[in-house]
């Protein structure tokens, strides 16, 4: 097996919708699923002559053999569910700013239930997002907040009553995953991503929204 690594830069606000709406706010992933990864290149396969039905494309778009991960925030690794931090003031030691330290309830001495922070003791909380551990850091994600509202197709004004919001990935933020597949499949696709391209993912391309290197 061979892995070879990519690189999504988001050039637009991107929106990939964790779930249906909350009344009239929609809420974005915080990561890029491994099957959009999958539909995007299996895209650019088609758009550069690739034929759907070869056995080429099954192999690598429609085979598990072929493992798309999801693209997290510069490559970093999902905070584990088992670990806590200060209620009041949490992260790890070398964040900016810095926090109060984490524990890991599964390790031996992960025990406590009390800040670890040298005046501190306050309770503990869950401490949830992605991390660097080389870094020991956490690593933040940009997102806003856009509003919009519906149009009316009769009059082409504001509907009334149907304004929205979507909570959107920021433009400039790069997510890293990698493709695991065989061997004799590896320089395919080493020549599909030989040069950068720009494609679109997630919703409200129409907008602006969802384009990435």
């Amino acid at each position: 097996m061979t892995e070879i690594g990519v690189r999504l830069t988001t050039l637009s606000p991107v929106l990939l919708a964790a779930a249906p709406p909350a009344q009239n706010l929609i809420e974005t992933m915080e990561s890029i699923p491994g099957n959009t990864i999958r539909g995007l290149f299996a895209r650019k396969f088609v758009a550069e002559g690739g034929k759907p039905d070869c056995s080429e494309f099954k192999r690598l778009f429609l085979s598990a053999d072929t493992r798309f991960t999801f693209g997290t925030i510069n490559g970093a690794q999902v905070i584990p569910l088992s670990a806590r931090s200060c209620k009041y003031e949490a992260g790890f030691l070398n964040d900016d700013p810095h926090g109060h330290g984490v524990l890991d309830l599964l390790q031996p001495d992960g025990g406590e239930r009390r800040c670890p922070g040298p005046v501190c003791g306050q309770a503990l909380d869950y401490l949830e997002g992605f991390w660097d551990p080389a870094a020991s850091r956490r690593e933040k994600i940009r997102k806003r907040l856009i509003t919009r509202t519906a149009i009316n197709a009769v009059l082409g004004t504001a509907s009334t009553g149907r304004l929205y919001s979507q909570r959107v990935l920021e433009e400039g933020q790069s997510f890293h995953a990698s493709v695991e597949l065989p061997d004799d499949l590896a320089g395919s696709l080493r020549s599909l991503l030989a040069k950068p391209f720009v494609a679109g993912i997630g919703t409200g391309r129409s907008r602006g929204q969802g384009w990435v290197e």
